[in-house]
């Protein structure tokens, strides 16, 4: 080495310590030292000569290498009596060593006091430990190194003479078995360095050469090859501080102190501060908690790190592997050098991260860690598995915080030879061919009874779990849970999200996110887009594209087929009139201002009364309060009632929409508004909107590029809005009254009160900290208002799309501030879309005045005029109900004057089908997508006679503005995004229908999906 590169190493040692993380407080070295021969202490035998052996199961041994480690200790510590106590061992040890040239224990110590010498066909590892060798020989330089003059004169070259022998005994009897990593590192440590004291110039050219190929392997993946064990990982930051300090070459000691810094800085991708373990797989492990184990890298953290961030147990109780803590004299006397980077990772989790790491050819190690969940899984080609019982690997594991701030896990116990992956949330576990898959699960709390073939229940923490097996057994055992799945190739666990928020956007259609998208902030649209599972082709799969029967679609997994609400209102023939989708007599509004209900639209939007009674179907919220009851909640907020209501089901807690100006819910939820929605409408947030300007949000030159001149024909002008920005929110009124709040509902302006109402219920109802997962529905509704009036290619709906965008990513942060990243999941979708105006596409405008006397006057022909001026018909959103106390009185089947209804209809150059009840309920009929469209929105009970879809474009809205309603793929075609928990990004293009959502959520969840739906999960 020329003198100029001697001096630049010299001087980067020097500055080594600059470079590397502030240092442990002061004692905290000597802290654990004395903890370490205090333990020694209690387990020294005076008459023996060694410590008594504190693993279970060895009463009455006394182990050789724990021993002297103790004397490191001692000779350390340096109390009166340390010394002689020391030496003692030492010779007691010294007296054990084997000296047996030609066998294949040559130089090694014996284990215990009083074993057995190996004799003929002694058998490795169970009668001889060669490591003995390396783990005594390196203990015995440092005491060499450090305390030759705290031993006596003559016991020096004994010393000498047994690391001699050591090194012999290992170059000449070699191995039946490759080393493992961490006896490599010892290995090259003590050849070179007893060459060097030994003055044997081959041995140091030996160990030196042995020490470039360790580091030649790590460089291929960084890793090595015994990967990611907390105890050996320890034995191997032991081995190259060794040669860091102590090399024989400047070579050894630069690549033992680069190897160190780069398995710390792995160690780091792992480990978990806030959990206070390291992430899985673990190819050699002794326990699974190291905050309940002595795990040599454990002790190693514990010398830089303060006792409240270590992860060791206390030395003073009861620790499993307790032994191990005998090791810390050594790591004291060598000294932890830790990056600084890597500090940071140790005294604080620093966010969610995804971990493929490639130890060999053959095998992958994969982690994921959130904020309260890690999961570990190790490739392996389906070359290994675990026998119970045999060895330390442990392919698959899951850690996560408790209630109380105490750690859970799962294991892998036993396997045949299988892959174990890692994803955001999911835990995939794949063998060659069927066999039996056994878990071992530990949390504080944990009932067998909350541990099913398909969801595990856990405090803390919810799996699902999808498997081929095909038996299922739980037991207890040890103080463990026992999970067994037998005759099974695969298993996969998916965390549950602490809190699923569903985001349903009334009249969104899912060309908005790419037609919109350069103008979308980061964390809001963009955010799903970029992070999430996008769907790009969802469509709802009914006929009748409106707001009540979507909403109810996308959580029920069914159709109005089998959830009954075929559209927002419909004829009651029992009643004699139109009921709304969500009136109930027994539920009037809680919360209401006490001014008369004035309001514009059908009859859902004026009826004073709310509830979901009229809801068939059970959703995804149903199925959560069946299976946790009062410990989850299932909230849903929404501008409009229905769409909140039919989101959230049958049994949610409570659900709040805006009314007059105010936020209310009805009596079926609840008596009385909590104190936490009294308080946000104490702020006033609607009516303080009165008097303001609507202008848009962006330059004008930006919506004129997009989507064309501001003012276009077929726009409506309505509650003093008019047609053009800037816009006045008046209601074209001097005071605040009902036309105020007609106005508002088409002012972006809502959707930030409803965002900011959400963020409160998060907060106020503790959403996403409970037991089992929590719900919420959110339904932005004010899309659909904009769009009736001005269309989809209008500056409103941009500028409405834009604004929601904002206040979508106020909500996503506030989820991550309040539940945390990767402990929720957001799924975001519509309820229909919307066709453009007809004065744009083209299209054009039923005249249903024209048409429901054409369908009146056939019917007169057909069968004479009704008696006293009776009607035939009632016309009922897309399509005609007949009267029953006509068709009776005339003598006429329902069967003939559905004919002749179609018939009629169809002389309409404007429709383009038309099916007949009697067409819907024959089985033996089939006419493709059209007639399966309007099946699914047909239901028995309370459809019409006659259904019908217009031709494209044609719209149901006069004398301007637009609708939606048809099956055509402008209102069919919806966004679909998954994000957050458990979600893995991506975009898929294949079509899909809105009925595969809630059989996903409720996967998600953990719970069964309601019971109609039948949809294949999306993942």
């Amino acid at each position: 080495m020329s003198p100029l590169r001697s001096c630049w190493c010299l001087l980067l040692l020097f500055l080594a310590p600059v470079l590397t993380a502030p240092a442990a407080p002061a004692d905290r070295p000597r802290e654990l030292l004395f903890a370490a021969t205090a333990f020694g202490d209690t387990f020294w035998d005076e008459a023996a000569g060694l410590a008594r052996s504190p693993a279970p199961g060895e009463t009455g041994l006394h182990r050789t290498r724990e021993s002297t480690w103790y004397a490191l200790g001692l000779l350390q510590r340096d109390a009166p009596g340390d010394r002689a106590r020391a030496v003692r061992i030492i010779e007691t040890v010294l007296a054990r060593q084997l000296d047996v040239p030609g066998q294949r224990w040559h130089g090694t110590f014996l284990r215990f006091l009083n074993e057995p010498v190996p004799g003929p066909g002694a058998k490795l590892w169970q009668d001889f430990d060669p490591n003995w060798r390396h783990f005594i020989g390196t203990t015995f330089a440092l005491m060499l190194e450090q305390f030759p003059d705290r031993l006596p004169s003559g016991l020096v070259p004994r010393l000498e003479a047994a690391i001699r022998l050591a090194v012999e005994g290992e170059l000449t009897q070699g191995r039946e078995e490759p080393y493992h990593t961490n006896i490599k590192l010892m290995h090259g440590f003590l050849w070179s360095w007893a060459g060097a004291r030994f003055h044997r110039p081959d041995w140091v050219t030996g160990g030196e050469r042995w020490a470039e190929e360790v580091a030649a392997a790590f460089a291929v993946h960084e890793t090595f090859e015994e990967y990611n064990s907390p105890t050996y990982y320890g034995v191997d930051f032991y081995g190259l501080a060794l040669m860091r300090r102590y090399g024989a070459t400047e070579r050894i000691r630069e690549l033992g102190a680069k190897l160190e810094a780069g398995l710390w800085r792995d160690v780091a991708r792992f480990y978990h501060a806030g959990l206070r373990n390291l992430a899985g797989p673990y190819d050699r492990a002794y326990g699974m908690d190291l905050r309940r184990y002595a795990s040599l890298t454990g002790v190693w953290m514990g010398l830089v790190l303060p006792a409240e961030f270590t992860p060791l147990p206390d030395p003073t109780k009861p620790m499993g592997h307790a032994h191990d803590f005998l090791c810390t004299p050594a790591y004291v006397a060598l000294g932890a050098q830790v990056p600084a980077e890597v500090m940071e990772h140790f005294t604080a989790f620093r966010g969610e991260r995804l971990l493929r790491r490639p130890i060999t050819a053959m095998r992958t190690a994969t982690a994921w860690l959130s904020s309260d969940v890690m999961i570990g899984g190790e490739i392996t080609g389906r070359t290994l598995g675990v026998v119970p019982g045999i060895g330390q690997f442990h392919p698959a594991t899951i850690h996560w915080r408790t209630p109380g701030d105490d750690v859970g896990w799962v294991r892998l116990f036993a396997t045949p030879p299988a892959d174990a992956e890692a994803t955001p949330g999911r835990l995939t576990v794949t063998a060659a061919a069927p066999g039996a898959f056994t878990f071992h699960v530990s949390a504080p709390g944990a009932q067998l009874s909350r541990l099913g073939r398909d969801a595990w229940q856990l405090p803390g923490l919810s799996l699902t779990v999808e498997t081929d097996a095909k038996d299922f057994s739980v037991s207890s055992e040890g103080g463990l849970l026992v999970v067994n799945y037998r005759d099974a190739s695969r298993v996969v666990f998916r965390v549950a999200p602490r809190l699923a928020v569903v985001i349903a956007v009334d009249q969104m259609r899912a060309d908005y996110l790419e037609r919109f998208r350069p103008w979308f902030v980061e964390g809001g649209f963009k955010r799903l887009l970029e992070g999430g599972a996008v769907y790009a082709d969802a469509h709802h799969r009914h006929a009748m594209t409106a707001t009540a029967p979507g909403h109810s679609t996308l959580l029920t997994g069914v159709s109005a087929s089998v959830h009954g609400i075929i559209a927002n209102e419909w004829f009651d023939p029992a009643a004699g009139q139109v009921v709304s989708s969500v009136a109930d007599p027994a539920a009037p509004l809680v919360g209401a201002p006490d001014s008369p209900v004035r309001l514009p639209g059908g009859v859902a939007d004026t009826d004073p009364t709310a509830s979901p009674a009229r809801l068939l179907a059970a959703t995804v919220g149903d199925q959560l309060k069946a299976a946790f009851g009062d410990d989850t909640r299932v909230i849903g907020l929404a501008n409009k009632d229905r769409g909140g209501i039919f989101l959230s089901g049958r049994r949610a807690d409570a659900v709040y929409w805006m009314h007059l100006g105010r936020i209310v819910t009805s009596r079926y939820y609840r008596p009385t508004l909590p104190a936490w929605v009294e308080a946000f409408n104490a702020t006033n947030p609607i009516n303080s909107r009165y008097g303001q300007t609507w202008d848009r949000l962006l330059p004008r030159e930006f919506y004129d590029r997009v989507q064309g001149p501001d003012d276009m024909p077929g726009e409506q002008a309505r509650h003093g809005l008019g047609v053009t920005f800037p816009r006045k929110l008046d209601g074209g009124r001097p005071s605040l009254d009902a036309e105020f709040h007609n106005a508002y509902r088409v002012d972006p302006h809502g959707s930030e009160v409803l965002s900011r109402l959400a963020q409160e219920a998060v907060r106020a109802e503790k959403l996403g900290r409970r037991a089992a997962p929590d719900l919420l529905c959110v339904a932005f509704s004010q899309l659909d208002y904009c769009g009736h009036s001005f269309g989809p290619d209008s500056h409103e709906i941009m500028d409405s799309v834009l604004r929601l965008d904002r206040a979508l990513a106020e909500l996503l942060t506030c989820l991550d501030a309040e539940v945390g990243p990767g402990r929720w999941t957001a799924v975001l979708s519509a309820d229909h879309g919307v066709a453009p105006l007809p004065e744009r596409s083209g299209g054009g405008r039923i005249d249903w005045p024209v048409l429901n006397q054409t369908v009146e006057t056939a019917l007169t022909s057909a069968f004479g005029a009704p008696a006293d001026g009776a009607a035939w018909t009632v016309r009922d959103s897309y399509g005609y109900r007949l009267i029953p106390a006509t068709l009776t009185a005339r003598g006429v089947t329902s069967s003939a004057a559905q004919q002749v209804l179609k018939q009629a209809l169809l002389t309409s150059p404007q429709m383009a089908i038309v099916w007949t009840r009697d067409e819907l309920l024959n089985p033996a009929l089939t006419a493709g997508e059209a007639l399966a469209a309007w099946r699914l929105s047909f239901n028995v009970e309370r459809s019409q006679d006659v259904v019908l879809s217009p031709r494209r474009y044609i719209v149901d809205r006069s004398p301007n503005g637009t609708n939606h309603g048809t099956p055509y793929d402008y209102d069919s075609h919806i966004p679909l995004i998954w994000y957050g928990a458990g979600v893995s990004p991506g975009r898929a293009v294949e079509r899909i229908g809105s009925d595969a959502i809630a059989p996903t959520l409720a996967r998600q969840l953990g719970v069964p999906p309601p019971p109609a739906a039948h949809a294949t999960p999306l993942f």
